[in-house]
């Protein structure tokens, strides 16, 4: 089951807000991955997908800014590996979507408070 965070995210793609919108979920999740792109090379990192998990199991839910009611769930194996890596110098994270391409989403405040700390 997914946990609700008070954080909110804010996303400033008009495209992917419109995906979003027309999908009947009104969500989309993030997870860690292994992405095969082409015959040869591998992404490993956060990819986003429409709709709901197969499992709700590990996954924070946070409501999209300015969207009435549209939700995003991000695996908390993405939000452990963002705070290693930390945001962009803007203060965005960056993961792939399946046929999009790059994508930003920024936090209303820091999605690691609940998180505990990794040497």
């Amino acid at each position: 089951m997914s946990e609700t965070r008070n954080a909110t995210i804010r996303i400033t793609s008009d495209y992917w807000l419109e995906q979003i919108l027309e999908n009947p979920t009104k969500s989309f999740f993030i997870q860690w991955r292994n992405i095969i792109m082409g015959c040869c090379s591998v992404y490993k990192g956060a990819a986003a997908y429409l709709g709901l998990p197969e499992s709700g199991e590990g996954y924070e839910e946070y409501t999209i800014e300015g969207e009435g009611g549209m939700t995003c769930r991000i695996h908390k194996d993405v939000l452990d590996n963002w705070r290693k890596m930390g945001p962009m110098p803007e203060g965005d994270y960056l993961f792939t979507v399946q046929t999009v391409g790059r994508f930003r989403l920024a936090f209303s405040k820091s999605p690691f408070e609940s998180l505990p700390e990794t040497a």
